[in-house]
């Protein structure tokens, strides 16, 4: 008994436990675990009931008996493991908020005797797999309590939820580093994810936001440990084909750093977020960006034209002399905002500064008006924090078959950037607009299309609308550091 509650949630990789043969490069190898009954995916919190029908038999032996009645394909919400040194099968982990999370009688450690009042004593785990799996709506499961929770059950809590935004697109089939598939569910980048439980350092316990689905996703460290094998992998073939080819390349250099780790900041996997109702007197500033030439100009142009009531560019320093709209300087006091890093971009032209201040920001946002911003992605980390707490809209390019279209027909919707390029020159934008998605995809809220300017500027209107009204999740960091 002391044995199996000391050592039934050890690590993945303990010799005591049957392991899975597929695994990556050199990650860590994971227990081979199978669901109870069904598939997690399909398993909805309010349409079980369970009973016990014995109590323990002795003190020292306590087994116990549990009745669940469930349709077909619902999962009880567990995951089993085999003890190769005794043969037992064995809890590995029980989904929160599945029916049997619901009855707290069967805990991670206890040990499966019988389904159905048949034995599984002898039974290989696939085996045991295969007779949950035929369960229909009545079933009954009889475990023996070695159970790994606290002595005191009833002082036991569940862990306070938390919310991440994944960053990344996940589908357990093809995972095979996945424990137990049939207890996982997919998600897409963007999606968010309600993690229940975070107690396993390999595999969270999740469900999508809205849905009572709860299954097996990656944790952070996980998906790290995925990618920095798969790096590894690839590293080392790109490697041997440039010894192979190294006489026919003539830069080497230049060919290592291009399949070498052009960035060395670690990859991006979830991001924790809360939900933040809108506030009443002030309103999101609005920061469109994207690639060189996609149009942001002329998309702020339009938009001020369009609601001239709605939408405000905060007011720019410059050292120009009696320049109307502006914010006149002296050299030395221009200076003296950039060294305070108070300017959020600024440029030099004709021999003067200009620059764009938080302040000049701030004071719209406090006097409820909408600030426009249109900068260039590499500001979104400087700019995306809880005292700002800006909307960030990336315009893609659109497609070259739309660009040329828009050429002959209607050439006043597209942007000015955009009327002289050729068919290689808009292959590049779309190609360095994907580049630069991908690099600053975190400090993105919403992604466009630019069909037209008129459908880019009603589609922007809408989404700064729409956060100014309803909650919307933001980085829990925002809140920690205002």
């Amino acid at each position: 008994q002391q044995y199996r509650k000391k050592e039934a949630l050890k690590s993945s990789g303990d010799k005591n436990f049957t392991q899975s043969t597929p695994h990556l490069g050199n990650v860590q190898k994971v227990t081979n675990e199978n669901a109870l009954g069904g598939q997690s995916s399909k398993l909805t919190a309010s349409s079980y009931n369970w009973e016990e029908i014995r109590q323990p038999v002795a003190e020292d032996d306590d087994i116990i008996t549990i009745r669940f009645t469930k349709t077909p394909e619902q999962s009880l919400g567990a995951t089993i493991i085999g003890d190769k040194r005794t043969g037992a099968i064995l809890i590995k982990r029980i989904l929160e908020e599945s029916p049997i999370a619901a009855c707290n009688k069967i805990h991670p450690g206890d040990e499966l005797k019988m389904i159905n009042n048949v034995p599984v004593a002898g039974k290989s785990v696939e085996e045991v797999r295969e007779m949950l799996g035929r369960l229909s709506q009545d079933c009954t499961l009889t475990v023996s309590s070695f159970g790994a929770y606290p002595e005191d059950r009833e002082s036991y809590t569940a862990p306070k939820s938390r919310y991440f935004r994944a960053f990344f697109n996940y589908d357990p089939k093809k995972d095979t580093l996945n424990p137990c598939q049939d207890a996982s569910f997919s998600f897409v980048l963007g999606d968010i994810l309600e993690v229940v439980n975070t107690e396993d350092e390999s595999w969270w316990q999740a469900k999508k936001y809205g849905t009572v689905h709860v299954g097996l996703i990656p944790s952070s460290d996980q998906r790290l440990r995925y990618l920095n094998s798969r790096a590894a992998k690839a590293s080392s073939e790109n490697l041997l084909y440039t010894r192979e080819h190294s006489k026919k390349l003539k830069k080497k250099k230049d060919f290592l750093f291009t399949f070498g780790a052009r960035d060395h900041k670690e990859p991006l996997t979830y991001i924790e977020v809360t939900h933040v109702r809108p506030s009443k007197s002030k309103r999101r500033p609005i920061i469109i960006t994207g690639a060189k030439n996609f149009g942001g100009s002329c998309i702020r142009k339009k938009l001020l034209r369009s609601f001239p009531e709605k939408y405000f560019l905060p007011i720019k320093h410059t050292t120009k002399t009696d320049l109307e709209g502006h914010k006149c300087c002296s050299k030395k006091e221009f200076s003296g905002l950039i060294k305070q890093r108070d300017l959020i971009e600024y440029s030099k032209a004709g021999g003067h500064y200009y620059g764009t201040s938080y302040e000049s920001v701030r004071e719209l946002i406090v006097t409820g008006k909408t600030c426009l911003l249109d900068v260039h992605p590499q500001y979104l980390p400087v700019l995306c924090n809880g005292t700002l707490r800006p909307h960030v809209i990336f315009v893609e390019a659109a497609a070259e078959e739309r660009i040329k279209e828009l050429k002959q027909s209607n050439l006043e919707e597209l942007p000015a950037p955009q009327r002289k390029l050729n068919g290689s020159d808009i292959r590049e934008l779309r190609f360095n607009s994907e580049r630069l998605l991908r690099r600053y995809t975190e400090f993105v809220d919403t992604i466009i299309t630019l069909e037209s300017l008129s459908s880019a500027v009603d589609l922007i209107d809408q989404v700064a609308e729409r956060i100014n009204k309803h909650p919307a999740w933001m980085p829990r960091k925002w809140l920690e550091n205002t």
